[in-house]
């Protein structure tokens, strides 16, 4: 059962839906060198961290969004990328490496 402000609610769910506009465009496309040495450099930072990429992994420049295809089987199974905690995107990481950007981040969530 679900609490809700009008009782107990049994076998049912109250939501409410809120609209929003949001522009989802994607962002304007980069050259192909440069999509290459952007994931180049993320793959490097992604090994020197202590990660690991499968070397049968490879950028494919052709697919609508950046992205990334085998070219050879990969077994049921197979590693494919890992990615230590230390380098995950979160709100306290970012707080530690860029506290700047973190506080002006803040600011932009509190008016919303």
């Amino acid at each position: 059962s679900v609490l809700s402000p009008q009782g107990p609610l049994q076998g049912r769910f109250l939501a409410r839906v809120l609209a929003e506009r949001h522009d989802l465009q994607p962002p304007p496309a980069v050259p192909a060198a440069e999509a290459e040495a952007r994931h180049l450099a993320l793959r490097r930072c992604l090994e020197a961290s202590g990660g690991y990429w499968n070397p049968k992994l490879v950028r494919d420049a052709t697919l609508a969004v950046p992205g990334v295809v085998t070219l050879e089987e990969v077994c049921a199974g197979e590693e494919l990328v890992r990615v230590p905690a230390e380098a995950f995107l979160s709100p306290a990481s970012v707080r530690r490496a860029e506290p700047q950007l973190a506080a002006q981040i803040g600011r932009v969530a509190e008016a919303d």
